[in-house]
């Protein structure tokens, strides 16, 4: 058994493993997924799923940095952030929450919905909650859970906090410390908030290093017959990782605070959960760091000079149509982590809706500089380069990205629009015989396969690649009209 890169003997693990299942056995069971964001949650949530556990709700979807899922409950994600902004803070503010705040008035009517919402999952029992901001509020979740005659399980995932930050600072823009105290926020509060309840810690690098035995050690804990640990492993995939470092090279950082150091070394100890003293000393540092540096019962200075603050404010200000307001906390957002590309991507989609069209093109460009993977914004950059009257600029753009993406299906078809759109039907011919070699047949590649068939005079080739389009994309409305258009077009022809 592997924690963090520290081999360990098994049967100590076995009889506590053993202990908790005792514990939670005769109830179905809620096994609550907690764990800092960029831990690894996301994989465990799903690899929990594929081993037997339901996951209730509306799940939210893909997203930067999550491209197979989130495996998240889109209301339990959405009651976590409302309570902790009724209680001044948010899921990227690690200052402590408010003393006392357990029996706040946001919190009883948290509880009713979160009542509300483990009502309606418990007929799928035993189930399993995956949502980072339950390492903060599980304690509501406990007695929601509890209220529902369901056994609460805590899952715990710890990663490299290193790790965890560097992440943060790819995917939100925020600084290493910002990401290092969200960190050891997060991890605290998830030791405090499930004391208590059967509860068990998952390393990330023991799961990547060998997730057959990690995910059947976790199922073991939990006690729930008929979990398959062996059918959920092969959804564990080390590639993906893009950030594995040692511990001993965390340790060895000097600009790491110690009191973080120590919290790590903590949660390496393969006993931490039944150790509770081992937390003692971390807490107490904790405690006394933001003491000194941040007393105030309003959001903290490191939450309030991220870019993610003014991201949020710009999206509540779209959202309520303000779009002036929205470009004006944009701008602020990007000032303050001009390295971040979703940010100028961000700013860029305002602009061009302000009809800002050379100022939505320099954002975009930007965004792409710093990533220049982003093949959906290269096509609303050679979009906009078209609307300006640029054809030539739009064919370059497209070119160059997909010379610097070629396994991308999305960009190679749209290289084949621009040739048709240029009157260059060959090389649309060769670019989207591209695209379907690296992606398969798409809706709106049949689509573009449909014009370039109709500008070659080939009228019976091109109405069926349009009921093609059609029929793949029966779900699509708009791209249903577009084909019954094209197909319209064909028969006037």
């Amino acid at each position: 058994m592997v924690f963090g890169g520290v081999f360990l003997a098994g049967w100590p693990c076995l009889r506590v493993f053993a202990r908790l299942s005792q514990m939670t056995a005769g109830k179905k069971q809620a096994v609550l997924v907690a764990g800092c964001h960029r831990s690894g949650t996301s994989a465990l949530a799903r690899a929990l799923n594929l081993a037997g556990l339901a996951l209730p709700g509306e799940l939210r979807g893909t997203g930067r940095g999550n491209e197979r899922g989130h495996w998240e409950p889109i209301a339990v994600t959405r009651l976590n952030e409302d309570l902790l902004e009724s209680l001044g803070r948010s899921w990227f503010d690690p200052k402590p929450l408010p003393m006392g705040w357990e029996s706040s008035d946001p919190v009883r009517l948290a509880g009713e919905k979160a009542h509300v919402f483990l009502h309606e999952a418990a007929a799928s029992a035993p189930l399993a909650v995956k949502d980072p901001r339950l390492s903060r509020t599980a304690s509501l979740w406990k007695a929601a859970a509890e209220a529902e005659d369901l056994s609460p399980v805590v899952v715990i995932m710890c990663r490299n906090p290193y790790d965890v930050a560097r992440s943060l600072v790819s995917r939100n823009g925020f600084s290493k410390m910002h990401g290092l105290r969200l960190w050891q926020s997060y991890m605290l509060e998830a030791v405090r908030q499930s004391a208590g309840l059967p509860r068990v810690l998952v390393h990330y690098e023991a799961l990547l290093a060998n997730p057959v035995a990690e995910l059947g050690r976790a199922c073991g804990a939990l006690g729930i017959a008929g979990m398959k640990s062996e059918d959920a492993a092969p959804s564990i995939r080390p590639e993906e990782s893009h950030s594995h470092e040692p511990a001993e090279t965390f340790f060895s950082r000097p600009a790491v605070p110690e009191d973080i150091k120590q919290l790590y070394r903590a949660f390496l100890n393969p006993h931490a959960l039944d150790d509770a003293a081992g937390f003692v000393e971390p807490e107490s540092a904790w405690r006394a760091w933001w003491k000194n540096t941040d007393d105030g019962e309003g959001p903290s200075a490191l939450a309030l000079d991220a870019p993610e603050t003014h991201l949020n404010r710009s999206m509540r200000a779209l959202n309520g149509g303000h779009l002036a307001e929205a470009v004006e906390a944009a701008r602020k957002a990007v000032a303050l982590s001009p390295d971040h590309a979703p940010l100028h991507a961000h700013l860029g989609n305002l602009l061009r809706r302000c009809e800002d069209i050379e100022g939505a093109i320099a954002s975009f460009r930007t965004s792409l500089s710093l990533d220049d993977k982003q093949a959906s914004l290269v096509l609303e950059l050679a979009q906009l380069l078209r609307k300006r009257g640029d054809q030539a600029a739009a064919r370059e753009t497209l070119l160059m990205y997909a010379a610097a993406n070629p396994d991308s299906a999305k960009l190679s078809q749209a290289v084949g629009d621009q040739f048709l759109l240029d009157g260059d039907r060959p090389g649309a011919a060769l670019a989207f015989a591209a695209a379907l070699g690296l992606g398969g047949e798409t809706p709106s590649l049949a689509l573009s396969f449909a014009r370039l068939a109709l500008a070659e005079g080939a009228r019976e080739a091109a109405r069926g690649h349009a009921e093609r389009a059609a029929a793949l994309g029966a779900n699509n409305d708009a791209l249903m009209q577009a084909a019954e258009r094209l197909i319209e077009k064909i028969r006037r022809a």
